[in-house]
């Protein structure tokens, strides 16, 4: 957002001076502030008290973080620049702060947006008040010029020093302003035939949206697509689900203990769309459990809930139908899957799936950060789970070239399970990323990713009780939602941050990074909705924590490169100091058919290599310093060290060694 609100409300009240007189003199029928909103609108925000609630959120601590950014100090300056005037002026304060303001944000061409804004001003004002504003703002910098667009007069307020020009116009009891003038033009021509305000849809969703709260905001997803690409947001086909799926959202917001946003509110869904919502909307809700298996570490989690994932399945295949080339190209992928494995995709996988199937993204800590995906199912029964997943993996080790291992870790058993097409059959393109899954059954769940070192470090964190479930913060933010719901979104900022900004490319990411500490704060994000009355409730929640704060809890903290640790055992060689050790490594190669792996620091030297047996560390190992020299050597068995290790100094000085049983 490249422009101030609060300059544009300090002009605001000198335009207000100049049509002033047309409240006064002139008769005019009321319109509704809504119906000048241009058609194309991404999003609306709503308030009937601007001066007030900006008042408010002035003094939370969320302002308090964001005003040592650059763009927010230059806002502040102007806000405080608003509030010397209107102290000065108390009769502007009471006309302004008690009147209903609307902003609407829209794209203007494949980089850029901006804001229209809209007051209501009602008929209470006189010019005489009002002209005396107006000549103390254009004396300061200001000059003044008028055209007219559709009988509709458009004053330009241009600014000697930074060359922008402010387009306001008066329609009827309100006043219309931007920084780009199609924008008002835009307003002038919705005058008489509006579009977005009696949509039907946002007609719908603006009758359910509460109005007790700070503010209320209103989405249209029609134009997100756009929208999107204005901020290089690439290749997300989520957003384009999202357009094609639902109509409008809105919610009424608030501002809690100046650290927490809590917004409500309803979403109406595009019914000609064979979408998972709509199949969600008549397949009840499910819970949230899968936080019970989720690393602590956690910086995405997205479950889908419903009453059984076989009543889901069996409303979004009739969905589907609607569709003939997508259904016949789903029945037809089902076909060849069960006609080449001799399995039944029904009863073999769907049946014994429960209430919940969440997405999890988390970073390892295995030689510093590492983004991992993992699918994650909740079963009726681990052994039902089992039994069918066995079968099928027997099925395609018997009828398939595909080679997999099973590899036991700490009592859990890792397998491989290949088979193109499977995962993207039974919930679409969430799944395009799994058709070479490596899965493990922990408690009750089937966790599924590319990588047998991510599913090992699943199993340590929930054997250590490292769980998002265990997490105080986690537990006190879920507080804000409902038990069950078709869909649950959580986001730990400080965790999902880097993955997040490798959705941007130009200079929307650059900014991303180097902002970096000012998103940060906004620690976590929450979004859920559950079916009610032929829509779908949201409830929204942003928590905010002090950045000092952050940086002491293991949820936030950032992953570095591993260090060494201590070990016990070592022989020092004479003349050297114990601060000498040995430390090996934990080494999880991702391929259990790979002969050897290897592990660069991040600046690409090779830090060592080790040669592998069935996905298990067996044969020699070499760790090296970075400018090349060897600094440990050894060999491993079935997993663990075995003989003689020497460690060696950064010039190839012998300093340990260690025997290991």
């Amino acid at each position: 957002m490249k422009k101030f609100l609060l300059v544009s409300g300090a002009l605001l009240l000198g335009a207000a001076g100049y049509f002033g007189y047309k409240f006064y003199w002139e008769e005019t029928q009321n319109l509704n502030a809504i119906y000048l909103i241009p058609k194309d609108a991404v999003y609306v925000i709503s308030t009937d008290d601007p001066i007030g609630n900006w008042k408010e959120i002035r003094k939370s601590a969320i302002w308090e973080h964001l005003r040592t950014n650059r763009y927010f100090a230059e806002l502040t300056s102007s806000a405080n620049t608003l509030d010397t005037l209107l102290r000065d002026n108390e009769m502007l304060f009471d006309f302004v702060g008690s009147k209903r303001l609307l902003v609407s944000a829209h794209t203007i061409s494949s980089h850029k947006f901006d804001h229209l804004f809209v007051v209501d001003l009602a008929k209470t004002a006189k010019f005489a008040e009002f002209k005396t504003i107006l000549k103390k703002i254009i004396s300061q910098g200001f000059s003044l010029t008028e055209r007219s667009h559709k009988g509709v007069d458009i004053l330009e307020l241009l600014d000697k020093k930074t060359n922008e020009t402010l387009y306001m116009a008066f329609i009827n009891n309100n006043l219309v302003l931007s920084y780009t003038g199609k924008l008002v033009e835009a307003s002038i021509e919705q005058k008489d035939e509006p579009t977005f305000g009696r949509d039907q849809n946002f007609i719908e969703v603006s009758q359910k949206t509460g109005n007790s709260k700070m503010i209320r905001m209103y989405v249209q997803y029609a134009y997100m697509d756009e929208f999107a690409a204005v901020f290089d947001f690439t290749d997300q086909p989520w957003i384009n689900k999202l357009s094609q799926s639902l109509y409008f959202t809105g919610v009424d917001a608030d501002l809690i203990g100046g650290n927490e946003i809590i917004a409500k509110g309803f979403s109406n869904l595009n019914e000609t769309n064979f979408s998972y919502l709509l199949a969600m909307q008549n397949s009840g809700t499910g819970s949230h459990d899968i936080a019970k298996v989720a690393p602590l570490r956690t910086g995405t989690y997205i479950s889908f809930g419903f009453e059984s994932y076989s009543k889901f399945y069996d409303n979004y295949m009739s969905i589907l139908e609607r569709n003939p080339e997508e259904y016949q190209s789903v029945m037809d992928n089902k076909e060849q899957i069960e006609k080449l494995l001799k399995i039944d995709m029904k009863k073999n996988f769907i049946d014994w799936i429960d209430d919940e199937i969440g997405f999890l993204k988390y970073e390892t800590e295995t030689f510093g950060p590492k983004n991992d995906f993992a699918l994650v199912i909740k079963a009726k029964s681990a052994g039902e789970a089992k039994e069918n997943l066995d079968f099928i993996a027997e099925q395609v080790r018997k009828r398939t070239p595909v080679k997999f291992k099973e590899v036991d870790y700490k009592g859990y058993t890792i397998s491989f399970m290949s088979v193109k097409g499977f995962f993207k059959f039974f919930l679409g393109g969430f799944f395009k990323k799994l058709d070479t899954p490596y899965f493990t059954i922990i408690d009750d769940y089937v966790v599924f990713t590319n990588s047998p070192n991510s599913l090992k470090y699943v199993i340590d964190n929930y054997m250590d009780g490292k769980v998002l479930q265990q997490s105080e913060y986690y537990k006190s933010f879920k507080k804000n939602f409902e038990d069950q719901s078709n869909v649950f979104v959580y986001v730990n900022t400080p965790r999902y941050y880097e993955s997040f900004a490798s959705n941007f490319a130009g200079q929307t990411k650059a900014d991303l990074i180097k902002n970096k500490t000012y998103f940060t704060g906004f620690t976590q994000i929450g979004l859920q909705l559950f079916p009610q009355n032929e829509m779908f409730k949201n409830i929204l929640a942003v928590k905010f924590v002090e950045p000092g704060i952050i940086e002491q809890q293991p949820e936030f903290q950032l992953v570095s490169e591993d260090e060494d640790e201590f070990d016990d055992g070592e022989e020092i060689i004479a003349g050297v100091s114990n601060d000498t050790i040995i430390a090996i490594p934990d080494i999880n190669p991702d391929d259990f058919n790979a002969k050897e792996f290897k592990y660069n620091y991040t600046s690409g030297e090779l830090r060592y290599e080790v040669e592998l047996k069935d996905g298990k560390k067996h044969g020699l190992y070499k760790e090296y310093y970075r400018n090349g020299e060897l600094k440990l050597k050894g060999k491993f068995k079935d997993d663990y060290p075995k003989g003689t290790w020497k460690k060696y100094d950064t010039i190839g000085n012998l300093i340990v060694k260690k025997k290991w049983d």
